[in-house]
């Protein structure tokens, strides 16, 4: 049950602090020197709870004998592939927004992770179903079906 309600809601509750930090550096609402203790808030706290609950959410689903290779697949896909695409995405972005070799413009580079955030999170929060949701949906839709 934890995993199911839970586990997306903290995800969801994490997600919109993640947007709001994002849109807090383009909007300056941060100072510079502050920025690194308004990141470290949601980096020491957001971070490591999605990392543990997508772990238990792979944990409870995936059958025992695939559990160790999905739970590896997960950490690949977002701490391998995931890092350098966003990596190389991050580049552009900064490329895009620079006044010259030396100025960039960092209201627009933040709000374009702030976009991306808000557009996963949008996804994720209408289509992510933990195992009860799932469950409720196929009982419902089979007695649809049957009726």
């Amino acid at each position: 049950m934890y995993v199911a309600l839970a586990g997306k809601i903290d995800s969801i509750v994490n997600g919109v602090r993640w947007v709001l930090s994002l849109i807090a550096f383009a909007n300056c609402l941060v100072r510079p020197e502050h920025r690194a203790f308004v990141e470290y808030e949601y980096r020491g706290t957001g971070t490591p709870i999605d990392d543990v609950t997508g772990q238990i959410y792979v944990d409870h689903e995936a059958p025992g004998d695939l559990r160790a290779a999905a739970q590896g697949f997960i950490a690949f896909a977002t701490l391998g592939v995931g890092m350098f695409i966003g990596s190389w995405l991050s580049g552009k972005v900064v490329d895009v927004f620079s006044v010259s070799a030396v100025r960039h413009m960092w209201d627009r580079i933040w709000l374009v992770p702030a976009a991306g955030a808000g557009a996963v999170l949008s996804l994720f929060a209408v289509f992510f179903r933990g195992p009860k949701e799932a469950k409720t949906i196929v009982q419902s839709e089979e007695r649809i079906a049957t009726s």
